[in-house]
């Protein structure tokens, strides 16, 4: 340099030696310092490093710090998981479980230093979340719309629901809308990291329909003391019965007997009930005295019965010969079996039926009457 005070950068580790001449009008001088300079090369790098937290449930993030030495020019990081870094602190997620070996490479310009930590890091699968639901309102008339909440626990990413019903959804909390009566099992199933788990509530929704009352009895006249079989052919799906014999006696069975002792014209009532409300329907039972059953026709016969056509009730009428097993059934046009209205021993006499159609549409039918080796057929009508 020929600057008065330079400055120099040495590049090159080693000794070396400055030369000064300074010249004047009376010529130069020189001023030689041997060795006076002496460049060392720069450490050797260490690698260090630190993670933070090295152990936790999926996904865990953790933190890297770089606490190398030696003037680190780059760094090199390989996480275990087929995953790398230059930064010199970098973050790194894992999104598997399981033990990982961190590396880093530190280097500067005397070469590269390395630090391995073996299964340095361990990531494990969450645990297995618990399903738990609940639903409201459970119970009610249809159509019937639920609420449903998912109350369960753990890491979960999905939810799957089986209303029971034939329909689903996967939604965290779903409402649903029940369309027919019945009763419905209902079920969550929750996936996770750690698993999946379901609950299982058996007959958890109750869906009621509107009850029709209807009833039929295995007598309607006769002499006393007369048995009457009731049964129940209600829809709807009531849950309680009310019955009123018309004299003075009742029932909550759903199909209950009664013995009438006394002569006379009684008028028997059911409510059938359920959580959507109530329905009435009556007969009339008509019981004579033992005098008056002398006079009874002694010949196997089904007359039509009354009205004819009809809406929802009519009546059949028969009178049997003798004391047989009797059935009497009730077909449609394509002979499949709708209904059995009696099934039982019978006694001679006339008889009197009510059956009442709520459930079935409109159309041709038929009823057969069988007892003691006789078969009767007739046709009925139903217009809705």
């Amino acid at each position: 340099s020929t600057d008065q005070s330079p400055s120099h950068t040495y590049e090159d580790a080693g000794s070396f030696t400055v030369r000064l001449i300074a010249p004047n009008t009376c010529g130069p001088d020189t001023l030689i310092k041997t060795d006076y300079i002496t460049v060392d090369l720069p450490p050797a790098p260490v690698a260090v490093f630190s993670g933070s937290p090295t152990s936790g449930c999926l996904p865990l993030g953790v933190s890297f710090t770089d606490g190398s030495t030696g003037d680190i020019t780059s760094w090199s990081w390989s996480f275990g998981d087929d995953s790398t870094s230059t930064d010199q602190s970098p973050s790194h997620t894992y999104e598997d479980a399981g033990s990982f070996t961190v590396t880093l490479i530190a280097t500067n310009t005397c070469g590269p230093d390395t630090m391995i930590k073996t299964d340095y890091i361990t990531v494990d699968l969450p645990p297995a979340p618990v399903a738990v639901f609940s639903g409201s309102p459970t119970s009610d008339c249809l159509p019937l719309e639920v609420s449903f909440t998912d109350g369960s626990t753990g890491d979960i990413t999905s939810w799957s629901w089986d209303f029971g019903d034939d329909s689903t959804s996967v939604l965290q909390s779903p409402s649903h809308t029940y369309a027919a009566p019945g009763i419905y099992t209902v079920t969550l199933t929750v996936t996770g990291p750690g698993g999946s788990d379901d609950e299982i509530k058996t007959d958890y929704i109750t869906v009621g329909d509107v009850v029709t009352a209807s009833f039929a009895a295995s007598d309607t006249s006769g002499p006393s003391p007369l048995t009457v079989d009731f049964t129940d052919l209600s829809t709807g799906d009531p849950d309680s019965w009310s019955w009123n014999f018309g004299d003075d006696s009742t029932s909550t069975d759903q199909s209950p007997s009664h013995i009438y002792v006394d002569a006379g014209s009684f008028t028997v009532t059911l409510i059938a009930s359920n959580v959507c409300g109530q329905d009435t329907t009556t007969l009339d039972i008509t019981v004579t005295t033992t005098t008056d059953a002398i006079n009874v026709p002694l010949r196997f016969d089904l007359r039509q019965n009354y009205p004819n056509p009809f809406n929802p009730t009519t009546t059949i009428e028969f009178t049997l010969a003798g004391g047989n097993r009797t059935r009497l059934d009730i077909f449609d046009v394509t002979g499949r079996l709708m209904t059995t209205l009696i099934d039982r021993e019978m006694s001679k006499g006339i008889h009197r039926i009510a059956w009442r159609a709520d459930r079935y549409s409109s159309g041709v039918y038929f009823m057969r009457l069988t007892s003691g080796g006789n078969t009767a057929i007739r046709r009925l009508i139903l217009l809705r």
